[in-house]
């Protein structure tokens, strides 16, 4: 509940930019004016450059409203009813072209103006932001819209003391980059991030739903009844003829791909030795022994030629056909040599 006839009696005191205004100061200057009988209460609230005075008649209230400034120690107060207020509005997003006139049309429906120029920074640059000074009843302050069109032109209105405006959602109470309407929280590290599948893209296999390959049982010693047996060779597939694989026999005896032992070496101690060497053999090592030894003889009988002999411009190719053998000399073919005498 407000007490309206405590509120008609009490002034607001204020002064302008530039100077100090206190609670001690308003006293003194009160108690120095009036009777201290005719001064009730002197108080501040949360602005700094007000100080409200409640007084004990409602004439006296009247009389200094009327009379609106007084200069005490060359500091001037003005007195304001505290059903009324000053308040500075800012005006934002304003063209510089726009008139005066349109501004103070507007201000004129909430209360009246008191001073309106544009703000200008230290330069003396105009910055584009209309400055008023308005007088308004306490509570019109509330009817003050936020955005208003001048001429076709929004303009952004602002006051001390006025709750912010979200230009994303709307409201009333905090700004722009603190909404939390349409904010979405960020996805921590450790949790992955949903992806939109693209058309004809293969499905992502997680490793946890691969099956594992499938475990093949060892062969054991029964493994052989599986298989297939040995076929016989069919004709037309050129193993007919071929000596068949070695028998267990001649496995055991260690004689693997050689003829049979006979019956005349068993018992002399000559089991698991090689067999003797056949007339080829003998024959193919002697070839060999005769071309080894015809080689040495011919580089033995190739002339030497010393380094003092070759010119010294004279090319490699011609040392080489120097003592290079003729071609009547050369090797006998493996054909030759394998030839049968």
């Amino acid at each position: 509940m407000i007490n309206l006839d405590v509120m008609r009696r009490t002034l607001r005191v204020t002064t302008t930019k530039g100077f100090q205004i206190s609670r001690d100061s308003v006293a003194r200057a009160f108690r120095t004016t009036f009777k201290a009988s005719e001064v009730i209460a002197v108080w501040k609230m949360e602005e700094n450059n007000a100080v409200y005075v409640t007084l004990q008649s409602q004439e006296l209230t009247d009389q200094l409203t009327k009379k609106g400034v007084v200069t005490h120690n060359n500091t001037p107060l003005y007195f304001m009813p505290c059903d009324r207020r000053r308040i500075n509005i800012r005006i934002h997003w304003l063209p510089y072209w726009l008139e005066v006139d349109t501004v103070i049309d507007f201000l004129h429906m909430y209360g009246s103006v008191i001073d309106i120029n544009q703000e200008t920074d230290g330069a003396g640059i105009a910055t584009g932001v209309w400055v008023a000074e308005l007088q308004i009843r306490e509570g019109d302050q509330d009817r003050l819209p936020y955005r208003h069109t001048f001429d076709g032109r929004t303009g952004l209105i602002t006051f001390p003391g006025r709750k912010p405006l979200c230009f994303k959602c709307g409201e009333v109470g905090h700004i722009r980059s603190e909404c939390m309407g349409q904010v979405r929280p960020a996805p921590r590290r450790w949790e992955s991030v949903p992806s939109r599948p693209r058309p004809g893209a293969m499905p992502r296999v997680s490793e946890r739903n691969v099956a594992p390959p499938p475990q093949l049982d060892p062969k054991g010693d029964d493994a052989s009844d599986d298989e297939d047996p040995p076929r016989a060779p069919e004709e037309g597939s050129g193993q007919e003829g071929r000596d068949p694989p070695p028998t267990d026999r001649h496995t055991e005896s260690g004689l693997e791909g050689g003829d049979p032992p006979s019956s005349d070496d068993q018992g002399s101690g000559l089991e698991g030795r090689d067999p003797p060497p056949s007339e080829e053999r003998k024959r193919h090592a002697s070839d060999g022994e005769g071309s080894r030894t015809e080689k040495k003889t011919r580089s033995e009988n190739a002339p030497d030629t010393p380094m003092e002999d070759i010119a010294p411009y004279q090319s490699l190719s011609a040392m080489f056909d120097a003592t290079s053998p003729s071609p009547g000399d050369s090797a006998p073919s493996r054909a030759q040599r394998n030839a049968p005498e």
